[in-house]
Formats: structure tokens, sequence, C-alpha cells
């Protein structure tokens, strides 16, 4: 199976390197040490939401371990069920719309057990309502902490955050898709090794007979 841990890793330190470069503007670099609490809430916010893509990552890694991977695949609607998006999702009519997605994504009773393990919705959609969550309850809390900072700076801090938060769900959608391409792949890897040794047993069992026969052209009996 594929192994995303070490690409995870990786992504997570470079997201939180990158922000933390970015994270106060030039036009900011002399702000007073009041700013520190924006800062700090704006850093452990982005952390979280980092924290929360590799938890959907790792449950996808899961997943598609072998053991748990034949016995979903053996029924397609459970399988298919972890991974599409709910179907709420195409209903934008309801008034409810976002809270309602964001229960369908968070709901214990929405888990699919497979081997004595509990798998949610990890469909991108999910990814992006729990972070869309997290990012509505972080602009509260900027609102809260006193005092009020500069608008153009508090703008400044969520749009750092919003902007971790989208790179976060294009990097898990990736992975997303290449799992489950390779999934179908290892599947017709199995189906072919399969066939080949049926196909050797066959040319083992063809192979005891003579490939020539005597007096193949003769018109008389012998």
């Amino acid at each position: 199976m594929l192994s995303f841990k070490m690409p995870i890793k990786i992504f997570g330190l470079l997201i939180i390197a990158l922000i933390s470069w970015n994270l106060i503007p030039n036009s900011a670099s002399g702000a007073p040490s009041r700013y520190d609490e924006y800062i700090k809430i704006t850093a452990e916010t982005i952390a979280k939401n980092n924290q929360l893509t590799n938890e959907f990552q790792n449950q996808l890694f899961l997943l598609h371990e072998e053991e748990y991977f034949l016995v979903a695949s053996q029924d397609l609607k459970k399988y298919h069920d972890i991974l599409k998006p709910p179907t709420i999702a195409y209903d934008i009519t309801s008034e409810s719309y976002n809270a309602a997605l964001y229960n369908e994504c968070v709901d214990d009773e929405q888990k699919i057990r497979i081997i004595d393990t509990d798998f949610q919705n990890l469909s991108s959609i999910c990814l992006k309502e729990r972070l869309d969550k997290e990012f509505a309850d972080y602009t509260i809390s900027l609102e809260r902490v006193i005092p009020t900072p500069l608008p153009e700076y508090k703008e400044f801090l969520r749009e750092k955050v919003s902007e971790a938060n989208r790179v976060s769900v294009d990097f898990y959608k990736e992975n997303y898709s290449a799992y489950i391409l390779h999934s179908q792949y290892y599947q017709i890897k199995k189906e072919l090794h399969t066939m080949n040794s049926k196909l050797y047993d066959v040319f083992m069992e063809v192979k005891k007979y003579p490939n020539k026969l005597p007096n193949a052209t003769t018109t008389s009996c012998t």
C-alpha cells in the first residue's frame, strides 16, 4: 500500500512555517505587544486545523490498509458511504443548510464499523465543513479579545487562517483521489497475479503432452 505518513508530516511543518513567516504584515512589524493574544489564537487555530486534516488523512490511510479495504470493498455500499459527500450537500434550499451539512459530517450515527473500527464520512466536503466551523469559532474568538485590533490587522489574520484551510482541503482532496485510484489498481494487480498463476498452471499441464504428433501427415494407419 502507498504510505503518505512522511508527506503528511512535511506538509504540516511547511504550512506552520509558511504561515508563521508571513503571519505579521510588514506594516505591523512594530505592532505593540497588545496584539500578542491575536497571534496566539491564530497560531493555535492553524495548528488545530492542520491536526484535523491529518486525522482525516490518517483515517483514509487506515481505511485502505489491506484488511480494512478488503472487508469494505466486499460491500461496495459500505465503502462508498464512507467516501461519498453527504446527500444533503446537494440540497441548498434549506435555511439550515450549513448546520445540517456539518451535523451530517460529525454525527456519531453516521459512523460505519469495519473490523471493530469506526469510520466517519471522509469526503473532502466534510473536511471543509469542519474547517469552516473551526474558522467561524476562530472569528468569534478574535472579536472577543480585548483590546480590539485594527480592522486591517484582524482581516489579515482571518485571511491567513482561511488560506491555510484552503490549502489543507486541496492537499487532502488530492490524496483522497489518489487513494481511491490506488485501491482500484491494487485490486487489478491482485487479479492479474491470480490470472498469471492460473495460466502457469495450464502451461504446466499442457507441457505434459507432446508438441509433435508422430506420422501426422501419413494417410495410412499405423
